[in-house]
């Protein structure tokens, strides 16, 4: 059966609306899903890239697409863009290993996801800040005390040491900006691609069609 590991950052813009579409469309609900968390800035250092933002006028249409993005697929997004870009995600990064390694993958994928869509798509949290991190970890767990947890060990060696494995087992599978997608196909192939605009190739690796029809299809 196909699959498809997404590896994701927070400070990734265009990770949010593409984990959104993986998350939430039929097109690829029904395609198991592994959300991997790593640190961009050392993909961003191991490979000699830079972020876009730091570049005028990329950042400028970064922002334009991204909005653009969002709304033509109904995704939920934020009022207005962050005024600090780009942000500093480590900590963010560190607690989805954390919430992994003490809850599991699923708890850990549904970390991510809406830690990115209280930041991307309700501008509700700053990542920079440790008291909004553990807050909406809070939030998203059910549990004050499992958040405590959480926070406890971002800083420990198991944390650090299992971001920078994901960091790098994204680059050794050709990463050089997020969102990063491997597609492992029902005959055991692998296909990577990178991008919300790489989803078709997505889709025809899994055997579907890409974008729908009816691309205001309800998330």
């Amino acid at each position: 059966m196909a699959s498809v590991t997404i590896y994701h950052d927070l400070a990734s813009t265009f990770s949010y609306p593409a984990l959104e579409l993986l998350y939430n469309h039929p097109t690829f609900t029904s395609t198991p899903l592994h959300v991997v968390p790593i640190f961009l800035g050392g993909v961003f250092q191991t490979t000699g890239n830079k972020p876009p933002p730091m570049i005028p006028a990329k950042r400028e249409y970064l922002l334009l697409e991204f909005y653009r993005k969002c709304r033509k697929f109904s995704i939920p997004v934020r009022p207005e863009f962050p005024k600090k870009f780009p942000i500093n995600s480590m900590n963010s990064q560190r607690a989805a290993v954390a919430v992994g390694l003490l809850y599991g993958e699923q708890e850990m994928s549904k970390v991510v996801r809406e830690m990115g869509v209280a930041f991307w798509g309700k501008g509700e949290w700053n990542p920079e800040d440790k008291g909004d991190l553990e807050k909406v970890v809070a939030k998203i767990l059910g549990s004050a005390e499992k958040a405590k947890k959480v926070m406890e060990i971002i800083g420990g060696q198991e944390v650090k040491a299992k971001l920078t494995e994901n960091t790098q087992d994204s680059v050794k599978k050709g990463a050089f900006g997020g969102p990063w997608m491997v597609v492992k196909t029902a005959d055991g192939k692998e296909v990577v691609a990178w991008g919300v605009d790489a989803l078709d190739v997505v889709a025809e690796a899994i055997g579907k069609e890409w974008p729908p029809r009816d691309v205001k299809a309800s998330l």
